[in-house]
Parts: C-alpha cells; sequence; structure tokens
C-alpha cells in the first residue's frame, strides 16, 4: 500500500526508518496518528526508532501534522515534538 487516507483523514506515508529525539518528558504515544486516539503511554526524553510517518490532526483547531510510530510497536507521537536525529 502507497498512500491510505483511513475514515478520520489521516494519510499513511510508507517511509523508512530513522532517529528522532524528544526533549519533552510528557510526550503522549497514541494508538492512532490523531490527538483523537486513545493515550497510551508516554515516550520520556531519549531517542527513538521511527518506522512509519503519517499525517494527522494534532490540535483542537484541526491542523495537521506529522506523526511517527515507535518501532517499539506502542503507538504514534507527534513528531512536531521530536527532532530528526541525522
Amino acid at each position: 500500500t502507497n498512500q491510505n487516507t483511513s475514515k478520520d483523514g489521516t494519510i499513511l506515508n510508507k517511509k523508512t526508518a530513522h532517529l528522532v529525539r524528544v526533549a519533552v518528558d510528557n510526550l503522549n504515544i497514541r494508538q492512532a496518528p490523531t490527538i483523537y486516539s486513545k493515550a497510551v503511554g508516554f515516550t520520556g526524553k531519549g531517542v527513538f526508532t521511527i518506522t512509519e510517518e503519517a499525517t494527522g490532526i494534532v490540535n483542537a483547531a484541526g491542523e495537521k501534522s506529522q506523526w511517527g510510530k515507535l518501532k517499539s510497536g506502542q503507538g504514534w507521537i507527534c513528531l512536531d515534538y521530536a527532532e530528526k536525529v541525522a
């Protein structure tokens, strides 16, 4: 599958794995790449491997941004709060 648009308007983009650095203590991990998805935990600070990216809603205004799927399989994080590592 190249690009899938789910019923909530999330666009999945298959990408190669890359590392991101999270600098906040309490970045939500969500089941799906949208703020309306259930939070399943927090990353804490550190470097994480992202295996897939998606475009989804990031705030109450309905604006969209990039989300990354954690290699651990825990869920998705908003990449607005993560910095790509080389």
